[in-house]
């Protein structure tokens, strides 16, 4: 049987798409060969294999957005090859997955879903998915965790709290307050919302 051709740069097959010889004598999706036309280099974009640099004691797992920006995340050792099987990329400062049509957070790929609560970054770093750094908690026992309250901060002039939110590069001004819990709360309010809005994407 012949071989089956497949593009030099990300491995997609004639099978999924056409396969053409490019000018320098390599083989090339159409995609690619258009990176290279356009900008004479190829560009990885969310739909490339992740790139994983593994370490002595973890590993970086290398995700791009659609505006083509890199983002390392971390991981254990022992998920690598696991991990390596799903396509991966940034969104709403966390990283997703996607396989067989659906899409999932790389958390919950990592120590799985439990009922009624939400998945924990200790150290709140979502992009930190190392098990050592991720739990199980209620909504409530998550707010704990942050101990800097980002986003609630004094106005002077009008001396009050104000809360704002940045939500994939947009600030979203949520008000100002006499209390700072209140300023808190309208912050958890909205994060919680965006949030529900992100995983039903």
């Amino acid at each position: 049987m012949p071989e089956v051709k497949k593009c030099s740069f990300c491995g997609i097959t004639e099978k999924e798409t056409r396969i053409v010889l490019f000018k320098y004598k390599i083989l090339l999706c159409n995609r690619h060969r258009q990176q290279l036309e356009q900008h004479g280099r190829f560009i990885r974009g969310q739909g490339d294999e992740n790139k994983i640099i593994v370490g002595k004691n973890f590993s970086k797992l290398e995700v791009i957005n659609r505006k083509f920006e890199k983002t390392i995340g971390l991981i254990d050792n022992d998920d690598v090859e696991r991990v390596r099987k799903v396509k991966w990329f940034k969104q709403c400062n966390y990283i997703r997955g996607y396989k067989n049509g659906k899409k999932f957070f790389l958390h919950h790929f990592i120590i799985g879903r439990k009922k009624g609560l939400i998945v924990d970054h200790i150290n709140c770093n979502s992009l930190d998915n190392r098990k050592e750094n991720l739990r199980h908690v209620t909504y409530t026992e998550n707010n704990l965790n942050n101990k800097v309250r980002k986003g609630v901060s004094w106005d002077k002039r009008a001396k009050k709290w104000q809360a704002v939110l940045h939500f994939e590069g947009k600030k979203h001004w949520l008000g100002r307050f006499k209390k700072e819990e209140d300023a808190w709360e309208a912050r958890k309010k909205i994060e919680k919302k965006l949030c529900i809005i992100c995983q039903n994407r």
